[in-house]
């Protein structure tokens, strides 16, 4: 899924940064600063809810996309970061 979300963007002319998990995420953040995110919140070492409350302070654009359940993912809504809760699958028209 991280693959074709990456390939998508850049197909269509957006720079997209990828990390195989939580920590890797995390440093990249503090690398360079992106407009957006798209999280996954299962991660293989952090959990999402977890990356996603470090995220708070960092960005504001967060798109949480999630295979968990629902009560399970409206836990970033109640962060108030996760702007757009995507469940996975997805098919493009429902994006």
């Amino acid at each position: 899924m991280r693959r074709f979300l990456c390939t998508t963007l850049m197909h269509n002319g957006f720079e997209a940064l990828e990390a195989a998990d939580g920590a890797q995420a995390l440093s990249t953040l503090r690398a360079q600063l992106p407009n957006l995110v798209l999280l996954d919140l299962v991660c293989p070492d952090i959990d999402g809810i977890e990356v996603l409350t470090l995220l708070r302070e960092q960005t504001g654009a967060v798109i949480v996309i999630s295979a968990r359940l629902y009560t399970e993912a409206r836990e970033g809504r109640s962060l108030d970061i996760a702007r757009t809760l995507r469940h996975k699958p997805f098919a493009r028209r429902s994006c």
